[in-house]
């Protein structure tokens, strides 16, 4: 089973008449790799009434929810209804999606409905089976740019990007005004590495649970169904297999990993490390580290081009946090290598 993300936006007639990209719901999530859907017909409906939306999909049981309309947020953005996420789904998707009003006298009256028709993904030509180490084609990076959205910075870590390169992604709005275009150069990125690997990606992406992108790239060849085509391996990044010493710095996927498990604790960890209360305070207030993650990620990146650095140093802040399961990974160079899922 896949799954499937279902989000409604209602508008008001004063917003409607906006033209789409300023309508801030609908432009949020296109940038987070929503597809746009049909258009309902503007109706006259009573917002101080009580309302249901109802996913009719085959396989899909109980999606069923109510909802009363919040008038300032209707006139304002647009009312979202995004209450359906990871839902699980046979693909191609097909069904139904059904707004009504509740009325206890009269019974449930439609007031909108839409037809999702997911096309099954055909590839025909040359290129109808590919190998692990077989580069995107651009049709494929567009469309993955897009699906992965917000996400982009996440996959960087885990693809190895270099933090300083995801640091001028993050910062570079005048190049790279909105998630797809940040996803699109990282993508370019690891479409150029040696390590190159559809393989690595799809592990990455199950590891940030977004395995349903999956579908979206060009079917790979069962190189273990037949030993008549000669196929070449999924390469080791160059320090898969290579002992860390103390002085070796953290890798970018080694800092997100670590991240990931700090987060709330940055602060405190930053304190730990010797990072000055100035630059935790710019950390803090600056907006493009969206959440604790990503400062535990930009704290981890000081202390990696510190003189001193020392993975025994990291080890003992991390004992003192009480995070005594990273003590290992930091030691060994564990969270260095691609998981296998």
């Amino acid at each position: 089973m896949d799954t499937i993300d279902i989000a409604v936006v209602i508008l008001s007639e004063f917003v409607d008449e906006r033209k789409e990209e300023c309508i801030k719901q609908l432009k949020d999530h296109l940038e987070q790799g929503f597809v746009a859907g049909a258009k309902g017909m503007m109706k006259r409906t009573r917002t101080d009434h009580h309302f249901q939306i109802c996913l009719d999909f085959p396989t899909v049981e109980n999606a069923r929810l109510d909802f009363k309309i919040d008038e300032l947020e209707l006139d304002k953005d647009g009312f979202l209804i995004d209450l359906f996420k990871r839902i699980s789904i046979k693909c191609p998707a097909s069904g139904t999606v059904k707004i009504s009003e509740i009325d206890g006298s009269a019974g449930n009256q439609l007031l909108w409905s839409w037809d999702v028709r997911e096309k099954k993904h055909e590839i025909k030509g040359e290129d109808d089976v590919v190998h692990c180490r077989t580069k995107f084609t651009n049709a494929e990076i567009s469309q993955l740019s897009r699906l992965i959205g917000t996400d982009w910075d996440e996959l960087a870590g885990l693809m190895d990007v270099p933090y300083s390169m995801r640091d001028e992604i993050r910062v570079n709005d005048l190049k790279y005004p909105d998630s797809s275009l940040k996803a699109e150069q990282v993508f370019v990125h690891f479409n150029s590495c040696e390590h190159f690997c559809r393989h690595h990606l799809e592990n990455y992406l199950k590891e940030l649970g977004r395995g349903d992108l999956k579908n979206t790239m060009l079917p790979m060849e069962n190189e273990n169904a037949t030993e008549e085509v000669e196929t070449p391996s999924c390469p080791l990044e160059a320090y898969e297999n290579e002992c860390v010493e103390d002085c070796t710095p953290l890798s970018s996927r080694e800092m997100f990993r670590l991240s990931q498990r700090i987060t709330t604790d940055w602060d405190s960890f930053a304190g730990l490390v010797d990072i000055a209360k100035e630059q935790r305070d710019d950390i803090r207030l600056n907006t493009i580290y969206k959440n604790h993650r990503a400062r535990a990620e930009k704290i981890l990146s000081f202390f990696n081009k510190k003189e001193n650095f020392s993975r025994k140093k990291l080890a003992e802040c991390f004992k003192e946090l009480k995070k005594l399961e990273l003590i290992e990974p930091v030691t060994t160079g564990k969270y260095r290598k691609v998981e296998r899922l």
